[in-house]
């Protein structure tokens, strides 16, 4: 089976963001948005692809095939939604079960990290945040609904600001049990996501989402550091956030605080459940060794 090795030029990649910089504080940011989404479509379509022919075993077309003219159809008409639902809880606390529940419910499309990796559009907001630049939040979550996981849980608070009205769910689980799962995964791929088989421009991306959330979130990907920020995290959503316009929700809760909540009808169907250890690694290629589970 044919395997994706990739090599990275960090000088040329910090010279883009260097350029990039330069042109969102010459308040071209609308335009650097479209400009680097259209550069992310051959990429992302073909991270998207990866991932669908891995999944089958095999390869089965053109991985590098484009996939312009369905992003540009997706986006007709999206653009007048507004985020009703803000997503405050980190990763690995049951958000892409929320995000699919949320979905079913009829507050979709959900944003989480899987649309960053698979929405062109995407990319280039999330570069500016970590050059320092201010962004449009509204363009941000265009298309957009409701909203969990990183890495729009790190930014709730500004996210209030700019959607007033809308809910805020806070995903937690108990700080042990989540470390026990964020270490093996989301902390184990900062540790290992340069040289894992996807394209450069996943990497580019998760060079990105090191500033914002290893460095800006976590300060590290050490236990204490991780769990620290967990904890702050945790306490700043209740003492800041009204108690009529928090959740605060597992998945094992089920439906019926969601749906109260969200004063929508209780589903007759099983609470979705997804994203297990595996899972998440099946969208790198697999788990790097020495991250693997050891037998005693």
């Amino acid at each position: 089976m044919r395997t994706w090795v990739v090599r990275v030029g960090t000088a040329a990649l910090e010279g883009e963001q260097e350029e990039r910089a330069a042109a969102y504080k010459r308040g071209r940011y609308r335009e650097c948005v479209d400009e680097y989404s259209q550069r992310m479509l051959m990429g992302y379509s073909s991270f998207t692809r990866l991932r669908a022919v891995r999944s089958h075993g095999g390869w089965d077309g053109d991985p590098f095939a484009s996939n312009s003219s369905k992003t540009s159809d997706n986006k007709q008409g999206d653009d007048a939604m507004t985020l009703q639902i803000i997503g405050s809880g980190f990763g690995r606390t049951g958000t892409m079960s929320t995000k699919m529940a949320l979905e079913q419910l009829g507050f979709g499309p959900c944003h989480h990290m899987v649309e960053v990796m698979g929405n062109p559009d995407q990319p280039a907001h999330w570069h500016a945040l970590a050059a320092g630049h201010d962004v449009e939040w509204a363009q941000v979550f265009a298309g957009y609904t409701s909203q969990v996981d990183f890495p729009g849980a790190a930014y709730w608070q500004d996210m209030r600001v700019a959607f007033p009205d809308a809910k805020v769910i806070h995903t937690e689980r108990p700080e042990d049990d989540w470390w026990a799962s964020y270490s093996k995964t989301i902390g184990k791929f900062f540790a290992h996501y340069k040289s894992l088989p996807v394209p450069p421009t996943m990497i580019e991306l998760f060079g990105t989402m090191e500033i914002l959330l290893v460095d800006g979130v976590f300060g590290g990907l050490d236990r204490e550091s991780s769990i620290a920020a967990y904890r702050r995290n945790n306490k700043k959503v209740r003492a800041t956030v009204p108690a009529d316009r928090l959740l605060v929700f597992t998945p094992s809760d089920g439906w019926e605080p969601l749906c109260r909540f969200l004063d929508v009808p209780t589903p007759g169907t099983a609470f979705p459940r997804s994203n297990a250890r595996d899972e998440f690694w099946a969208m790198f290629g697999g788990e790097p060794a020495d991250a693997e589970r050891k037998e005693a």
